[in-house]
């Protein structure tokens, strides 16, 4: 392009250069995005309204004076990787957030694109466009599948422990009764020697039998919570695990409100640390367990700990498994840490306080 075909002014689709300049500088000033453009010297050439707007400037303190790194002030370290590709002939695309002063969050999406003449980078076009109504729709919808996914996993859990509750029927109430039967009947029995000595061999195995049964139908359904309460149903569980394992546990709830809790919440956190003492029982070296629990406003806190630092977790165990649905539910999430030879898992779910 000549100098003196710029003096005469040329023709763009009908229109004279300086009115088709305007037009798009009135275009460009109308678009809701921030639109601009940076020469390889990182030094702004052009700004529409809205980019003006945003940083609170006009034209003259803008356009040829002020640089990429004076603008942003402190952010420029976030933008810098993604201009110094742009300016090496790459694309970017990114997101960004920005806090109004009134302490809003916005959402950005960023596109620099290089302006290449002949092979070469001599600048790059920034376009930023206000993306809040796509995140705030995002954030509705995701907020839409985490609740059915909540429902199924009510579904799941609820359907899990009524399939306990009715083999533990089963158990406890009919195979139990015919055992206790059979078991009285022997007793009563009159034979010879040998045959007492066998008969009380059959009674003892029948007498183990009911115990384990017990035991089993315990597990599956822990009764005590729904009867007497939660810190009693965990306590017992306690002390029947203690029967079976050479370990010691120690229970402490701080949570003076867990009682008004609602019978499903009470079995769900009795779950968690069934399963927990369930996962630590494959260890011997496991054998000092405290478990406590408190409360900080509407989240409960289950902080439990054992003495075997080489432990880890089995995240693909059925039982951690059923722990991880549970803090999906409760929106919760679990840490593992160590400290003073201790292995510590602290859990973190959503339940209110119970009534007043």
């Amino acid at each position: 392009m000549s100098s003196n075909s710029e003096k005469k002014g040329l023709v763009v689709n009908g229109y004279s250069s300086a009115v088709y300049s305007k037009t798009c500088m009135r275009v460009s000033d109308h678009v809701n995005a921030m639109l601009s453009y940076w020469d390889k010297k990182g030094i702004c050439r052009f700004a529409n309204n809205a980019c003006l707007q945003w940083f609170g400037k006009v034209r003259g303190e803008m356009v040829g004076i002020i640089s990429m790194k004076e603008l942003p002030g402190t952010l420029y370290e976030q933008y810098e990787p993604f201009i110094n590709k742009a300016l090496a002939g790459k694309k970017q695309v990114f997101e960004h957030e920005l806090t109004l002063p009134d302490g809003s969050l916005r959402h950005y999406l960023a596109t620099l694109s290089p302006d290449l003449m002949e092979g070469e980078v001599i600048g790059f076009f920034v376009h930023v466009a206000n993306i809040n109504f796509i995140k705030h729709l995002e954030a509705k919808l995701l907020k839409s599948e985490k609740a059915k996914r909540r429902e199924v996993l009510r579904s799941v859990i609820e359907t899990q422990e009524s399939e306990r509750e009715l083999i533990a029927y089963e158990l406890r109430d009919k195979v139990n009764q015919t055992l206790a039967y059979t078991k009285m009947m022997l007793g009563t029995a009159s034979k010879g020697k040998a045959a007492n000595v066998l008969l009380e061999t059959i009674s003892h195995n029948i007498h183990e039998t009911i115990v384990e049964l017990n035991r089993i139908s315990s597990n599956l359904t822990p009764t005590v919570i729904t009867m007497i309460g939660f810190k009693a149903g965990v306590k017992e569980y306690i002390d029947n695990f203690k029967k079976r394992y050479v370990v010691e546990i120690y229970f402490k709830s701080l949570d003076k409100k867990i009682e008004d809790l609602t019978v499903n919440d009470k079995i769900s956190i009795f779950r968690i640390i069934q399963n927990y003492l369930l996962i630590l029982s494959v260890s011997p070296a496991c054998n000092i367990i405290y478990i406590e629990i408190r409360r900080s406003h509407s989240r409960l806190i289950l902080r439990m700990n054992h003495n075997n630092t080489k432990f880890t977790l089995p995240v693909q165990s059925k039982e951690f498994m059923d722990i991880e649905h549970r803090l999906e539910y409760y929106d919760g999430f679990w840490q593992e840490s160590e400290e003073e030879n201790k292995k510590n898992i602290v859990i973190d779910i959503h339940v209110p306080a119970g009534k007043t």
